[in-house]
């Protein structure tokens, strides 16, 4: 979770707001995407929405130029 945290810190032209909630009982990194305007939760603790989150941000970002 510490590494997707900097992962998308480092990425500010990508990512605003980045915002953990590393001790609730499922942490999240909330976040924001600068040119879709949408708002993203990401949670590792269910490994299905782990892997969809995972492929939702590299197609956004690596296959779209986001």
């Amino acid at each position: 979770m510490r590494k997707i945290l900097k992962s998308m810190r480092s990425n500010s032209d990508t990512f605003e707001n980045v915002q953990p909630v590393l001790h609730a009982k499922v942490p999240i990194i909330r976040s924001r995407h600068r040119r879709l305007h949408i708002e993203i939760d990401i949670s590792l603790h269910n490994m299905l929405v782990k892997n969809f989150s995972f492929i939702f941000l590299l197609n956004l970002v690596i296959f779209k130029g986001y």
